[in-house]
């Protein structure tokens, strides 16, 4: 999870963007996909978020290959999933 100035945190799960905007007494804004979904209790979503980020497999970039810089000093194009 990044946070940004004004309380904002913001991390992608399981290909959704998750968005906390902290307002006050541990009360936010929470955001999926850019949509409104309500106010929650802004430390039990939090870790639940960590969790579900643990889970995830988006923080691992994966090659199939030889060897990734050889094919690239050779300029072959390359498609990384992240």
């Amino acid at each position: 999870m990044v946070r940004l100035k004004g309380g904002k945190y913001y991390t992608c799960v399981f290909g959704h963007s998750v968005a906390l905007v902290y307002l006050q007494n541990n009360i936010c804004e929470l955001y999926i996909n850019r949509k409104y979904i309500g106010l929650c209790p802004f430390h039990y979503v939090r870790r639940k978020i960590y969790v579900l980020e643990k889970k995830s497999k988006t923080k691992r970039i994966e090659y199939k290959g030889t060897n990734l810089w050889e094919e690239a000093v050779k300029g072959t194009l390359i498609n990384v999933t992240v």
